[in-house]
């Protein structure tokens, strides 16, 4: 252990790369430091070598909040990309430790942990998901909404649906996007209301586009003479969407 410490410090990349791969397979609890210590460095070769022998040859639970406390640095963007990856690649073997380390005051941390939970689509996470899309920061409650959008269950759909109608901007917009993906005809009155804020006016439009509702067309026809270049040529795509998802094309 000591040499390895040793070898981790070295400023030779390949040497400290060798050093991490040492401790493939020993499976001593000791070496879990180390590997953590290894997923700040400064070379992308030596964090993800380190990832990769923690993940094939330690238990969960001895380094899982080792990794959540990566979660936390500030000032090595590596370091928690690393924990990241590592968290996703766990799947739903991380979901009960991330959500219980949500509690916490660390803003960016939050964030963090909904972009993992969101990747893993674990129903487990589903209640902490619509409590986060009630969060102080804008930017995990944005994260929480565009995540929601994987799940496809009535109380999300009822979630989502109060957000775009009484959302910010910040979380209105990923909101439309989330109920197009979610494809639940329930939310096709609010969007058409949500039609009237020119800043909702794209996702919305895609949102329409997917849902596919023969009684939306006037409402997106209407908007091909909109003041913006860019409403006008996402009012015709998404004609073209509900074209190809199978609304008539007479009717149209």
């Amino acid at each position: 252990m000591q040499e390895s410490a040793k070898q981790l410090s070295d400023s030779n990349i390949e040497i400290r790369r060798e050093a991490v791969e040492k401790m493939a397979r020993s499976k001593d609890p000791a070496c879990i430091p180390l590997l953590l210590t290894a997923m700040k460095d400064i070379s992308w070769r030596v964090r993800k070598t380190a990832v990769e022998v923690l993940l094939q040859d330690y238990a969960v639970e001895e380094y899982i909040d080792g990794l959540i406390r990566l979660l936390h640095i500030e000032d090595n963007a590596g370091a928690r990309n690393s924990a990241i990856e590592a968290l996703i690649k766990l799947g739903k073997k991380a979901s009960v430790y991330l959500i219980e380390a949500f509690r916490t005051p660390n803003k960016d941390a939050r964030k963090f942990i909904i972009d993992v939970l969101g990747e893993q689509v674990d129903n487990r996470a589903l209640g902490l998901m619509l409590e986060a899309i009630r969060d102080e920061d804008e930017n995990v409650r944005a994260t929480a909404v565009e995540h929601l959008g994987k799940v496809g269950e009535l109380s999300v759909v009822d979630a989502l649906i109060d957000i775009l109608d009484h959302g910010d901007l910040w979380t209105a917009y990923p909101a439309a996007d989330a109920l197009g993906r979610i494809g639940n005809r329930k939310a096709v009155p609010h969007l058409l209301e949500a039609l009237k804020r020119k800043p909702l006016r794209e996702p919305v439009l895609k949102a329409l586009g997917r849902l596919a509702d023969p009684s939306t067309v006037k409402n997106i026809i209407s908007l091909i003479e909109d003041s913006s270049k860019n409403i006008q040529e996402q009012a015709l795509k998404t004609i073209e969407k509900l074209y190809h998802n199978g609304v008539d094309a007479e009717f149209i």
